[in-house]
């Protein structure tokens, strides 16, 4: 139940339990104008049980609002109020003695706060109204007491419909402040989730370079490995790895458009001609990581391209759709059988690898013959979520052994 309906419920409860309570004490009081007055006592019953079955419902339902509990309500009152009037004795004041009238007169709340169109709550409380003045007159006189009598079911309507209209929006108002307020929490936690990451991937990156890579390095000195071939394996290694750090732990870019041009530049070298077309994503922000991620998968794609496609030329396209960011990379070279690639292995993992840990996904299209195309998504929204890959203790998995299939020399299209 929304805070605003239940202060609604709350506040008719409240009002119809005191009402109800001053029917029954005025009724005792009055006990001398009623001329039946056994009839009093059963429409006063009537009253209370019908009046715990419009809250118990309202309850039920969750809300006031709609027709049903004010058409309840409204019929239920207006023949009790209009039955009063017959059971007064022929001597009685009806503008004092018509015990039911403050009673019909607060059940006018329910139809303000019910009712969200100001003419329908006029409508309903001129007829109830209407109800009260023929039945009073037909049975007694016009007074003077009448229009005033008649003024209090129009103004706790349209109170009640200015109150509950305020409180919704208020309700509403809060609402939107609290969800707000947790997605500006969840965000703080991702950046913080997002940072501790990266500096368990520095560390892992940094203990690589401070360890493995000075080792090899060490062994790839002439004179050291006595097998020659040995020794140029560990210099290539060493070199790999080098680039590999070099790459992982420079700064990261954020602007996609030219992170991606500088790629264009960089595959140029290779002999590879790539058309950009990212002005569908030029003016995205990005979260913190989520540019390098991209531009690393992408680069992947590109690199297979090069040594894979046989073809000089690809194309790569980004823009926004819908919470996240497309990017295609096409290339139309001589394609391969996506099938006949073992699981885990290939550009599918190697692309894949990089997005999934931004909560990305990304998918190969090709065929012998018919080039390739590399679909990536990455959210913009979404914070990286931890995995292996981005620990410490994933380091060696990721680390030079994997290189020749992950690094940018050495990806396999299968």
């Amino acid at each position: 139940m929304a805070n605003s309906e239940r202060l609604l419920l709350w506040a008719f409860s409240v009002v119809r339990a005191a009402t109800w309570a001053q029917l029954a004490a005025v009724s005792a009081v009055n006990w001398g104008a009623f001329g039946y007055p056994a009839a009093v006592v059963g429409l006063v019953g009537v009253a209370g049980v019908e009046s715990a079955a419009v809250i118990g419902l309202g309850r039920a339902r969750g809300t006031v609002a709609g027709p049903l509990l004010p058409a309840i309500d409204v019929c239920a009152n207006a023949v009790m109020l209009v039955a009063m009037n017959s059971l007064l004795r022929l001597a009685a004041d009806p503008y004092t003695s018509n015990v039911f009238y403050p009673y019909a007169v607060g059940s006018m709340l329910l139809v303000g706060f019910a009712l969200t169109r100001i003419a329908a709550v006029v409508l309903v409380s001129t007829a109830v109204a209407g109800a009260y003045a023929v039945s009073t007159v037909w049975w007694f006189r016009y007074d003077v007491l009448l229009p005033q009598n008649l003024l209090a079911f129009w103004g706790f309507a349209v109170i009640g419909w200015v109150v509950s209209r305020h409180a919704r929006r208020l309700s509403q108002a809060l609402d939107r402040v609290s969800c707000e307020a947790a997605q500006r929490a969840a965000e703080l936690a991702q950046k913080r989730e997002h940072n501790r990451m990266l500096q368990e991937r520095e560390r892992a990156f940094r203990d690589l370079h401070d360890g493995v890579l000075q080792t090899l390095e060490a062994l790839s000195r002439p004179g050291l490995v006595a097998d020659a071939w040995v020794e140029s394996q560990v210099a290539q290694e060493a070199v790999r790895l080098r680039r590999l750090i070099s790459d992982e732990m420079r700064d990261p870019a954020t602007d996609l458009v030219s992170a991606l041009g500088e790629l264009q530049q960089e595959v140029a070298g290779a002999g590879l001609v790539v058309e950009v077309n990212a002005a569908g994503a030029g003016d995205v922000p990005l979260p913190p990581g989520t540019t390098t991620v991209l531009v690393r998968a992408v680069r992947e794609a590109l690199v297979n391209v090069v040594k894979h496609a046989a073809t000089t030329r690809a194309i790569v396209r980004a823009r926004r759709s819908g919470a996240g960011i497309d990017v295609t990379v096409v290339d139309h070279g001589r394609g391969f059988a996506p099938d006949r690639v073992p699981p885990g292995v290939g550009l599918t993992r190697s692309v894949a690898a990089r997005v999934q840990e931004i909560g990305g996904t990304a998918e190969v299209e090709s065929a012998p013959g018919e080039g390739t195309r590399v679909h990536i998504w990455v959210p913009l929204h979404q914070a990286p979520q931890p995995t292996e890959r981005n620990g410490p203790e994933s380091t060696e998995r990721n680390g030079p052994e994997s290189t020749e299939r992950n690094g940018p020399e050495g990806i396999e299209r299968g």
